[in-house]
């Protein structure tokens, strides 16, 4: 008589069955490494979403931050992405990048969860505690970007080009149930501790209760094996590193693609967020309770990504994610205090359509990337990508200024922020198009 599942093995072989197909089998080596990997990468998305974007924002403006100098913190934190131009320099002469990794990590998570909250507490006037905290985001950025390139490839290096589409698929759906459930229980927690302390002790104290999260991140990253690193042929140095990147075009190509999806994506940057937060005053549990529709929408709306990805092309799939997106930003130009109910049509329209976009590119990166000095070619993508979303941001900055200061002589009284997302729709369907044309010659170069 077979034996009867458990409705949680079940669940799981379900979902392994529909979206991994076998990539996260953990009575494997190999699945144990990719179960590893996939819940330190939930810890992390944990880790970076409650202390960026609206919990960010939120504890900036509780310290006293203008919108302008938020933005300059995310202009710093992207500015830190060039710190990945170095990792090639030490992490192609080691063979062993994990013990370093981890210790990087470890650093960064200490920095962000348990030292900014403490300068917040200290007896200092509310500019000197920003720009304390203003240096310990940016060098924890800055340890994160640092070991990037090589944590990445360590971590590919256990998901084969045939298993990383169902694999990142059933990490999106994983992530999603997980990390929004998680998020808007927290967000519960922090609303509560918000109407007792005010936004500054909740959210520092949030700080310090994720550091739970930093601790089973680490833990299980560390029982990740790792494949020892060839060393190059050579030394590498600025002049083999520039070689390197433009002896490859495809890849020059790739990391184009992704340059201009970042350039678009950051051109709101937090603006409409502290306006949502500062002028319509909207909650945290509001937010995480809207994004908790995104476990109905990654469920079912993963395998029909999948199969179009599978049935048509990457291409195909990326121009058509992208070009539903661009409606969003008109979307949020519509949400007043009198039409709040848009705001929740529009966060749900965006958690259907980002899902192609992200499996999109938790794969180009790999594409065309050459199988000597990986870092190498990791860290020039993420740096002109990340370079790119920090053009984003500024562009964002200057509109956003440029707007107040005219509606200002003018007398318009048309928030700046709602302008933004209409300048970002049309930015979104420009990059579609602009994405379709790169794919096209890079696919007539081969």
């Amino acid at each position: 008589m077979p034996r009867r599942l458990s409705i949680p093995k079940s669940l799981s072989l379900y979902f392994q069955n529909r979206l991994a197909d076998g990539c996260v089998e953990y009575w494997t080596p190999d699945g144990r490494a990719r179960g590893c990997i996939l819940l330190s990468n939930l810890f992390n998305t944990l880790i970076v979403n409650l202390t960026t974007a609206a919990y960010l924002t939120g504890y900036c403006l509780s310290l006293g931050a203008s919108p302008s100098y938020i933005n300059t913190i995310l202009l710093l934190m992207s500015l830190s992405s060039l710190v990945q131009f170095l990792s090639p320099f030490w992490m192609e002469r080691v063979s062993r990048r994990k013990p370093v990794i981890l210790v990087l990590r470890a650093v960064s998570h200490s920095l962000l969860l348990c030292f900014v909250p403490l300068v917040g507490f200290l007896p200092l006037p509310s500019m000197t505690r920003l720009i304390v905290i203003t240096v310990l985001v940016t060098l924890s950025s800055l340890l994160t970007n640092s070991i990037g390139p090589g944590l990445q490839i360590w971590h590919i290096g256990r998901i084969p080009p045939k298993c990383q589409l169902n694999y990142f698929s059933f990490y999106n759906v994983a992530s999603c149930i997980v990390v929004n459930g998680i998020i808007f229980l927290i967000s519960i927690g922090v609303d509560s501790m918000k109407a007792l302390w005010g936004d500054f002790r909740a959210l520092s104290y949030l700080r310090f209760g994720l550091l739970l999260f930093a601790v089973l991140d680490l833990w299980v990253l560390s029982r990740v094996p790792e494949t020892p690193n060839p060393k190059s042929d050579s030394l590498v140095t600025p002049v083999t590193l520039l070689r390197g990147i433009s002896s490859c075009p495809a890849y020059l190509r790739i990391i184009l693609i992704a340059a201009v999806w970042n350039f678009a994506a950051n051109i709101p940057s937090q603006y409409h967020m502290t306006y949502m937060l500062k002028e319509l005053h909207v909650s945290y549990t509001v937010i995480s309770a809207i994004n908790l529709f995104s476990i109905v929408s990654v469920i079912f709306l993963t395998p029909l990504w999948k199969r179009l990805i599978n049935q048509y092309s990457l291409k195909t799939g990326l121009f058509i994610s992208i070009l539903l997106l661009a409606p969003y930003g008109f979307l949020l130009f519509g949400v007043t205090q009198s039409r709040m109910w848009l705001f929740p049509v529009a966060q749900i329209y965006y958690l259907c359509m980002c899902i192609g976009v992200n499996i999109c590119f938790q794969i180009i990166p790999f594409l065309h990337m050459p199988e000597q000095n990986k870092t190498i070619f990791m860290a020039s993508y993420n740096i002109l990508a990340n370079l790119a979303a920090t053009a984003g941001v500024y562009a964002g900055r200057l509109l956003y200024e440029g707007y107040s200061a005219l509606a200002q002589m003018q007398g318009w009284t048309l928030a700046p922020a709602r302008v933004l997302v209409v300048v970002y729709g049309f930015a979104l369907a420009a990059a579609a198009f602009a994405v379709r044309a790169v794919f096209r010659k890079l696919e007539s170069s081969h």
